[in-house]
């Protein structure tokens, strides 16, 4: 049987926060893909049932990278818990696409944490769920680095969901939002409306579809009771070959919940893996 790798870095953001991630591996000195998972809102690296993801995944032999925004509302100590609710709240979109920015940066670089002997940097896929799908669909379309790109549940109008009534939120500065988990008031300054709005254009992800030239897997959940398959019109009528879109069965947490205590996956996230890796290696 193969020997592991596991190890949990921090490099630091281009606002000085530090982006902590990890990355796990099976030592067979051959390059394997490397696959970044990507977080959404009110998320974090080692949410609910994603290491049980990254075992799932690093047995088909990827290297699976996970990792925390850095506004994200963890902290090095605390990295479960959302005790930086000022982070949370000045949390944007500009600011993710610069942590994974600066992650691949590192990553490509000869400074990189992962063995060059494991991993295959022509081959880098991101994953992204829910707000970190959004993210991972305006990166990848950018970044020539990524090859191609995954979303699980992704937000796909980003205007209507983080920019909509805004004369009150502008007043105020400050909108709460409840987050039953954890029983907390989670504040979403006005800077991420005015991120949005300013760079209109940019995170047009209607527009990004039907000009995306390399593939992408749009995965969604049938019971997906956040993002309705409505938005994920978004995606099919984008018409491009490119943009392989996949419904499946789950929620949108692909039935995952935090905290996840069995070392076995839901039958949808697996489905959901397995779709993911089927593309990866196609």
């Amino acid at each position: 049987m193969n020997d592991y790798s596991f190890e949990e870095k921090s490099i630091t953001s281009k606002t000085g926060k530090p982006i902590v991630f990890d990355f796990a591996f099976k030592n067979t000195n051959s390059k394997k893909p490397l696959v970044i998972f990507a977080h959404g809102f009110k998320g974090f690296k080692d949410w609910g049932h994603f290491k049980q993801i990254s075992d799932y995944m690093i047995e088909k032999e990827v290297v699976f990278l996970k990792l925390n925004f850095s506004f994200n509302g963890t902290t090095t100590s605390f990295p479960q818990d959302f005790v930086d609710l000022e982070a949370f709240g000045n949390n944007n979109f500009s600011k993710e696409l610069d942590d994974i920015d600066s992650l691949l940066d590192i990553l490509t670089s000869k400074d990189s944490p992962i063995p060059n002997t494991e991993v295959d940097l022509n081959n880098i896929v991101l994953i992204g769920h829910s707000k970190g799908g959004a993210t991972t669909i305006i990166k990848s379309f950018e970044d020539d680095r990524i090859k191609k790109a995954i979303t699980w549940a992704s937000v796909l109008d980003i205007k209507t969901r983080y920019a909509a009534n805004l004369v009150e939120w502008k007043s105020l500065g400050v909108q709460y939002i409840y987050n039953g988990r954890t029983n907390q008031q989670m504040p979403l300054y006005y800077q991420l409306a005015e991120d949005v709005l300013n760079n209109e254009t940019r995170f047009d992800i209607s527009t990004i579809l039907k000009n995306f030239k390399k593939p992408l897997l749009v995965i969604h959940a049938k019971n997906d009771d956040v993002i309705s398959l409505t938005e994920l019109q978004i995606a099919i009528n984008a018409n491009n070959p490119f943009v392989k879109v996949s419904i499946t069965k789950g929620n949108h947490t692909f039935d995952g919940h935090h905290p996840y205590c069995s070392c076995s996956l839901p039958e949808s996230t697996i489905r959901a893996c397995n779709k993911s890796l089927n593309f990866i290696f196609e």
